[in-house]
């Protein structure tokens, strides 16, 4: 179902509807063309859903092509083009931050004081783990900490 399309698939799904042009320069983010930092994206732990970070976008200097009038506006036709709110996507995310917050909750109880920096170095020493932007979103500064570290560039 184009419903539960996510991605380029839906991406193609909308040019092929004639919905958007193919030349889509600057109208939705290119993945070569995101900063490393800060995180453009929050996730909101009620739906699962992506959302753009509007404090963030509003006080990055974006270097990349943007036939928006704003960064903010940018990320958010990115979401939308590439349909990442899918219903699909977000019950995926909505059973990952169950099982952060099962680790957080065990971490809590065994004293652990070091599991964010743990969860970090789990999640992010491999190049792209699926949910990349959420597990970040998740783990905040210490998601940005750990990426740093190891010389994050996107």
């Amino acid at each position: 179902m184009p419903t539960n399309l996510s991605c380029d698939a839906f991406k193609a799904h909308l040019e092929n509807c004639g919905k958007i042009s193919k030349a889509n320069e600057g109208n939705v983010l290119n993945p070569q063309e995101i900063p490393a930092f800060p995180n453009l994206f929050t996730f909101d732990k009620a739906t699962g859903e992506l959302k753009t970070d509007y404090k963030v976008c509003g006080s990055v200097e974006f270097q990349g092509q943007n036939v928006h009038a704003s960064l903010s506006e940018l990320v958010d036709k990115t979401i939308e083009v590439f349909n990442l709110n899918c219903q699909r996507l977000c019950d995926e995310r909505l059973v990952m931050l169950v099982h952060y917050s099962q680790q957080v909750a065990r971490a809590r109880k065994a004293n652990n004081k070091n599991i964010f920096d743990q969860l970090a170095a789990r999640w992010f020493r491999q190049s792209w783990p699926s949910f990349f932007t959420t597990r970040r979103a998740l783990l905040g500064k210490y998601a940005e900490s750990y990426l740093i570290s190891m010389n994050y560039e996107g």
